[in-house]
């Protein structure tokens, strides 16, 4: 054992008898107040953490609507301007004075469908929709016409043309015959 040693054992009592004096038990117990209170872990109430998640969502729900609206309205923008930039004259001269030709005649024989039904007479609902659809159709052969310049497609598109004045021409003859039946029937009736 080395004098250190041998000096404490002997003292000990002596050094075993003081004790710290209460300033420095409350030093102390401040210290470790203060410590527990930094390491005191705060609990979010659930509510609130439903509110940050409800903002989260609603924020990734506008940012997905926006973007569907953005690319709808840029998907619109470009087919307008593939509508725009198909010029038939540029493309086929003879399809052109043709379309005009055919759209002249199919505007006159709406006119007078549209007059019979001011009149009155009911006009076939089936013939109307399928106008539309060829209406839809022409559309689409005018776009395939852009990529493609071929005389299907050109000959396709005429068809078209004619199939609607045909559509006309039987829409008018029904509605003519309508109005027959019923001219004749208040005939009979006076």
């Amino acid at each position: 054992m080395d004098k250190f040693e041998k000096h404490i054992r002997s003292h000990r009592e002596a050094l075993d008898s003081s004790e710290p004096s209460e300033q420095v038990w409350e030093k102390i117990a401040a210290k470790l107040d203060k410590k527990k209170s930094q390491n005191q872990v705060r609990l979010v109430p659930i509510a609130r953490l439903w509110q940050v998640a409800a903002v989260f969502v609603g924020i990734i729900v506008s940012m997905a609507a926006f973007q569907i609206y953005y690319n709808t309205q840029a998907e619109k923008k470009r087919v307008a301007k593939v509508e725009n930039t198909l010029n038939l004259e540029s493309i086929n001269p003879e399809l052109a004075e043709a379309e005009q030709f055919y759209f002249m005649q199919i505007e006159e024989k709406r006119g007078q469908v549209q007059k019979y039904k001011s009149e009155g007479v009911k006009a076939d609902g089936e013939a109307e929709q399928y106008m539309t659809e060829l209406d839809i159709a022409y559309k689409d052969l005018k776009k395939e016409l852009l990529v493609n310049s071929n005389e299907l497609v050109v000959s396709e598109m005429v068809r078209n043309l004619q199939i609607r004045i045909d559509l006309l021409n039987q829409q008018l003859e029904v509605l003519k015959q309508i109005d027959k039946a019923k001219e004749n029937k208040e005939g009979k009736s006076l």
